[in-house]
């Protein structure tokens, strides 16, 4: 028998998916839902989002999170390893060591290699998986 707890993430790293089409989230209340689910910690966990994220789902917990908007360098797009940088950035500037990763599942992987790689430890994911909805 596991008789581990489970020991909730330091903060959430939510990360859009870029499809040919265009992002990924927009209208997906089934996102909104995995999220919400997140949210219903007390205290809550701290949330670090890309802002097409940010964006659509509208909760109280949206408007303390920190916002990832753009490259850092003018004009370069923002980039799956761009918000990877920078959530890392928030986590070591806060103190943090664990993330769950809010995600595309043909990103999460990728979204666990590069944050390791910034010293974040990935404790757990929320993956997104359009074919089911």
């Amino acid at each position: 028998m596991d008789n581990s707890v489970a020991v909730p993430p330091d903060c959430i790293v939510g990360v859009e998916h870029e499809a040919k089409s265009g992002p990924f989230w927009a209208g997906n209340d089934r996102l909104g839902l995995a999220l919400l689910t997140c949210l219903d910690k007390k205290p809550p966990i701290p949330l670090i989002l890309q802002q097409g994220i940010a964006r659509y789902i509208n909760t109280p917990m949206v408007e303390k999170a920190k916002v990832i908007e753009k490259h850092r360098q003018e004009g370069v797009p923002l980039d799956l390893e761009e918000v990877c940088f920078q959530a890392a950035r928030i986590i070591k500037e806060k103190n943090w060591k664990t993330c769950f990763v809010l995600a595309h599942k043909s990103d999460v992987a990728a979204c666990k290699r590069i944050l390791h790689g910034y010293g974040v430890l990935v404790t757990g994911e929320i993956v997104v998986n359009p074919n089911v909805w």
